[in-house]
């Protein structure tokens, strides 16, 4: 994949109306989740070095109670492959997978969902 540089932006548009939850400590980023509207997540990214520690699950604790304050009935997400099983533990049901195209790559993601 190319090194473009980020559109800044086409960043900030993209994160008007999106809730973005930083897990950090001691001044270094362990990860981020973001929560759009209708309790769409958009978001859960860990970095490699943090994994398996509970980041992801503390981040996704936190949107759901949040989503939870906005009104949100349920929980939605387009799972990765290597993410889908952290989703179906956190009691995501599958709806559907499907093939994504991302800069001419296809790739399999998992439509997911939860009640709350």
């Amino acid at each position: 994949m190319g090194g473009a540089e980020p559109d800044e932006e086409k960043w900030l548009q993209r994160q008007d109306g999106r809730l973005t939850l930083v897990d950090e400590q001691n001044g270094v980023i362990r990860g981020f989740a973001e929560l759009e509207n209708e309790g769409h997540v958009g978001a859960v990214y860990v970095h490699p070095g943090y994994q398996r520690k509970g980041v992801a699950s503390a981040l996704l604790d936190q949107l759901e109670k949040e989503a939870l304050a906005r009104g949100a009935t349920c929980l939605s997400t387009e799972a990765s492959v290597t993410a889908q099983p952290f989703f179906a533990k956190r009691g995501f049901e599958t709806v559907t997978a499907q093939d994504v195209e991302y800069r001419g790559q296809i790739f399999r993601n998992y439509r997911m969902r939860k009640q709350v």
